[in-house]
């Protein structure tokens, strides 16, 4: 048996396509037996949602089931795709990858989290925001610190002064309280001057048993 063209490691098919090596460099193949990318990597992940991170000169970018990489620009890090994002950072500076090789936002983040409940914590100068799938932060306002989107609600924190915010952007209370947790139910706890009561989905304060 002639073994010279064979791969040294090849993986499991993922979404029509192959991670195989030769010596350490890394590429894909179809089930036609033809190599994705004229280019061989340093290393190379799984597609998911049609899409691969792949490494070249210790920097990072996509590249697509056309063979094409996704953007112009190389990355320090890459995240996985995920409902159409991915996280992505240069230097100290964060944003969201869309499948066009676009970014969700204009200005670079000093961090962000992935999406959850399609929504994502954004972080700039020390504070917080909250932006969505559309790229559009929810509130005009940055908060001291700010929680993730928790059954429609989001805490947070303005000069040691806790709130809720909903999705859309609007405080709960007109005024904010010493703490409050996340709802459970209809129903969060809070203090307020010192006292523990809770608070409902409405902004009403009741007492606490």
């Amino acid at each position: 048996m002639n073994t010279d063209n064979w791969l040294d490691t090849c993986w499991s098919f993922q979404e029509g396509f192959a991670l195989v090596t030769i010596g350490s460099k890394y590429n894909y193949i179809d089930k036609e037996g033809k190599f994705l990318s004229p280019i061989w990597f340093e290393w190379a992940d799984d597609f998911i949602e049609g899409f691969a991170v792949v490494r070249v000169d210790e920097k990072y970018n996509y590249i697509g089931k056309d063979g094409k990489l996704v953007s112009d620009k190389y990355f320090d890090w890459c995240g996985e795709f995920f409902g159409g994002l991915s996280r992505v950072r240069i230097d100290s500076k964060w944003n969201f990858i869309k499948a066009d090789g676009s970014f969700l936002f204009d200005k670079w983040a000093d961090y962000c989290e992935f999406f959850q409940n399609g929504f994502s914590r954004v972080k700039r100068a020390s504070k917080w925001n909250i932006i969505n799938h559309d790229g559009d932060f929810i509130s005009d306002e940055w908060f001291d610190w700010c929680g993730s989107a928790f059954r429609g609600f989001i805490r947070v924190c303005q000069k040691d002064k806790w709130n809720f915010m909903d999705v859309d952007g609007s405080l709960l209370l007109s005024n904010g309280v010493d703490y409050l947790s996340d709802f459970n139910g209809e129903l969060a706890d809070a203090i307020v001057n010192g006292n523990v009561v809770y608070i409902d989905t409405k902004g009403g304060l009741h007492e606490h048993k």
